[in-house]
């Protein structure tokens, strides 16, 4: 039987590249997102607002559960998060994927695996981090047998469904070059592929291992 797997941010530039390290011949997909794509057939779609999945009445069964949602923020915003702003990311980045989460848990899934940030902590003073690690927490109290929790740094990677970001490819240019003097505890810190980073995380998922496992940067370079 194929395993059945949830992938959720589908649309986005880390979901999109896990949906593609599928083979859709050997697992049996499915996507949970807010606007239908159009993809292969083979894949299932539910499509409804990440605020109204209690209503989801139907049956499914799934197996693994992947979360890459999340909130876009501008690069001063990940630095320091004004407080009108912090409301609508909370409720994207902590509330919608712990919905996800139970959700997936209430159909079977025993494996989840979270898309999360480098440095993420519950009560970090950068507001950001803070979510994020409050999310962390939040998945690992939750009765799953596997729980792979990545944190990459800034993810490489072309975002098809953005418009060009100026400032980001500025950021990009100068923190690739920076990244060549991160090294020792700093070297988490470096700009990633988000295909090596979808890899690695559909790795670690399919191996034996159980329990609560964190991936940082070398555990997401895909060697």
């Amino acid at each position: 039987m194929n395993k059945k797997i949830l992938i959720v941010g589908a649309s986005g530039l880390l979901g999109s590249n896990i949906l593609k390290s599928f083979d859709t011949k050997v697992f049996d997909i499915t996507l949970l997102l807010r606007k239908e794509l159009k993809i292969n057939k083979d894949i299932k779609q539910i499509v409804t607002e990440f605020s109204e999945i209690d209503s989801i009445s139907n049956e499914y069964r799934f197996d693994e559960v992947y979360i890459a949602i999340g909130k876009r923020l501008s690069i001063m915003e990940l630095a320091y998060l004004p407080k009108k702003s912090r409301k609508s990311f909370e409720k994207v980045d902590h509330d919608f994927i712990k919905n996800i989460a139970l959700f997936g848990r209430k159909h079977g899934a025993t494996s989840i695996g979270l898309i999360s940030a480098v440095g993420a902590k519950s009560g970090s003073l950068n507001s950001y981090l803070d979510v994020k690690g409050k999310t962390e927490d939040q998945i690992i109290s939750m009765d799953y047998e596997k729980v792979v929790i990545a944190r990459p740094g800034h993810l490489l990677g072309e975002r098809l469904n953005e418009p060009v970001n100026y400032a980001v490819i500025v950021f990009e240019l100068v923190t690739n070059i920076l990244g060549y003097f991160l090294i020792g505890p700093l070297k988490k810190y470096k700009n990633i592929s988000a295909s090596d980073v979808a890899f690695s995380l559909i790795s670690k998922m399919s191996d034996q291992s159980k329990g609560i496992i964190f991936l940082e940067y070398d555990d997401l370079t895909r060697s």
